[in-house]
């Protein structure tokens, strides 16, 4: 029988703890080993429907998706969400009034477990998302070992006659969901801090660059497993990584230009201060030059009154002495002022 997936990327709420019974990552996927070693995976079984609970990535970074599987013969079309979000509800026991999920990753997913004539499918596909007007021959398909899958305006359909090729559709699906919300709220947050000067940028940096050192992959397949590696990628293709990455990789460009200008601005800031200070204070208020400025002044006035007190001494002499005597001690003095006038030229 056919079922029907919906995914809720949890927003307001997380999963309950020891949820359901706990399934092998190991064996249902092939990821890296940061990925596989912080992903859970839990499973409980209703009357009509199967709750996956998906916990990826330890805090600040996780995020749980919980995934409803129904037979398709129950809920069709708009009906689905409806009842699938009453039963995740419940589940979460959530009281709160707002979405407990993200509506934009509000995703679907389409099991088909055996081969249907092309009527019967297109049925299904109307059913699955309540859209008569997709034409399943124009939606994109992969082939793999035995399975397929086709995307969908609302998701995507697979086709497999195991139902863990089905359930690794199902993690492929919520670990692209979880990182592309990842990056987009990256993305947000860092325009934001943006317009703080500086003030968290350099925090936001450094916490986006250590989700994509710790669980970050643009493809989190080993590429030694090449199936799984080709299924996720294709599931990926609607989430479009590669736009998304060089967004944030300008954003980041243009935050760490903000924070070198900060840096900058703060230092020269810092600069102007302290050079302020120093000429306000009477310690620096004169430089080397202006230092000897004072005593040379002070120098130059003591020497005019000696050269007075020469000139004074000069007259006097000559009453009482002949010329020759009074000329003989006016060089005198006038040689011993020019001594001291040289000697404190050189010393300067």
């Amino acid at each position: 029988m056919a079922k029907i997936a919906l995914f809720f990327l949890l927003e307001h709420t997380s999963l309950p703890e020891n949820f359901g019974m706990k399934l092998s990552t190991e064996s249902t996927a092939s990821l890296y080993d940061n990925v596989m070693r912080d992903i859970s995976l839990t499973k409980l079984a209703y009357t009509e429907s199967t709750a996956y609970c998906i916990r990826l990535y330890k805090k600040p970074y996780n995020r749980d998706v919980l995934v409803i599987v129904k037979d398709l013969d129950y809920h069709t079309g708009g009906n689905l969400v409806d009842s699938c979000c009453k039963q995740a509800a419940k589940i979460l026991e959530y009281k709160g009034t707002k979405p407990f999920y993200h509506e934009d990753y509000l995703y679907r997913a389409m099991w088909l477990p055996r081969g249907v004539q092309k009527h019967e499918f297109d049925t299904m596909v109307n059913s699955f998302s309540g859209n008569a007007d997709v034409e399943a021959g124009r939606l994109a398909r992969l082939n793999s070992r035995g399975s397929w899958i086709m995307d969908h305006p609302d998701g995507y359909i697979f086709g497999s006659k195991n139902e863990t090729d089905f359930l690794r559709s199902l993690v492929f699906y919520s670990l692209a969901m979880a990182n592309n919300h990842h990056l987009s709220d990256s993305l947000n947050r860092l325009s934001n801090a943006m317009g703080t000067r500086g003030d968290q940028v350099e925090g936001m940096l450094s916490d986006i660059q250590r989700f994509k050192g710790s669980y970050y992959f643009r493809n989190p397949v080993k590429p030694s497993q090449r199936m799984d590696y080709c299924e996720y990628e294709h599931l990926a293709q609607r989430f479009k990584f590669a736009e998304i990455e060089q967004m944030l990789a300008d954003k980041l460009q243009a935050a760490t230009a903000l924070l070198q200008l900060s840096h900058s601005g703060a230092d020269h800031s810092l600069h102007h201060r302290a050079s302020k200070t120093m000429k306000a204070d009477k310690r620096y208020a004169s430089t080397s030059a202006d230092s000897h400025s004072e005593p040379s002044s002070n120098f130059s006035r003591m020497l005019m009154v000696a050269i007075l007190l020469v000139a004074l001494l000069a007259g006097a002499a000559a009453l009482f002495l002949g010329g020759d005597e009074t000329a003989q001690l006016i060089r005198g003095w006038f040689g011993m002022i020019a001594a001291v006038d040289g000697g404190r030229a050189s010393s300067g």
